[in-house]
């Protein structure tokens, strides 16, 4: 006997799960259809976005040595907060979802400079922390390793980040102009942390 289904009188869902269950038991059964959504994932909730999680120490060691870099490409001044101060780190991390190529290159980055430190990046002292930035930098502007794209990266994100923050200008604001013609008495120097 041949399945004819009454369009008219069944619901549509109702005769498509009919239609469907009878093509999956002639083709391959339904227990080996089973085994197929959950070998493909289709069956779990595959496709999902992750759910969110606790913070690793890994992602700890990550978020301390990302502040550090930030902190050492803007410090606080008597006018202005650090970057870190601002949360740039946080706001380039969450630009770099994990499992993705930046947050790669970041976390690679971050280890390079935990490495060539001896220990955590963020325990140096603002000299040395700027002498293996300057490293970096020092990287030619063509070179497309990981460590190159990781500091032009950071450097870029925490430059637009910062200034774009009203609280990094607020302290411009009693800025009467530059000091022309002598320029600034300690152009020469570089910028210190005010403690």
């Amino acid at each position: 006997m041949r399945f004819q289904p009454d369009f008219e009188t069944i619901p549509i869902a109702e005769n498509a799960r009919r239609v469907f269950g009878r093509f999956v038991d002639a083709l391959i059964g339904r227990r080996n259809a089973m085994r197929i959504l959950a070998a493909s994932g289709l069956g779990l909730g595959a496709g999902l976005a992750p759910l969110p999680r606790a913070a690793t120490a890994s992602e700890a060691a990550l978020e301390a040595t990302l502040r550090a870099v930030v902190d050492t490409l803007v410090p606080a001044d008597r006018l202005s907060p650090s970057a870190g101060d601002l949360g740039i780190h946080l706001e380039i991390l969450a630009a770099a979802p994990v499992g993705s190529a930046e947050r790669t290159r970041l976390d690679a980055g971050c280890r390079w400079l935990d490495d060539a430190a001896g220990g955590p990046f963020a325990a140096l002292g603002d000299e040395e922390r700027a002498a293996l930035l300057s490293r970096l930098d020092g990287l030619p502007s063509d070179d497309q390793s990981d460590l190159a794209s990781f500091f032009r990266d950071v450097r870029r994100g925490t430059m637009r980040r910062y200034y774009a923050r009203p609280e990094a200008i607020a302290g411009f604001a009693s800025f009467d102009g530059p000091p022309q013609p002598v320029g600034y008495p300690d152009h020469d120097r570089p910028p210190t942390r005010i403690e």
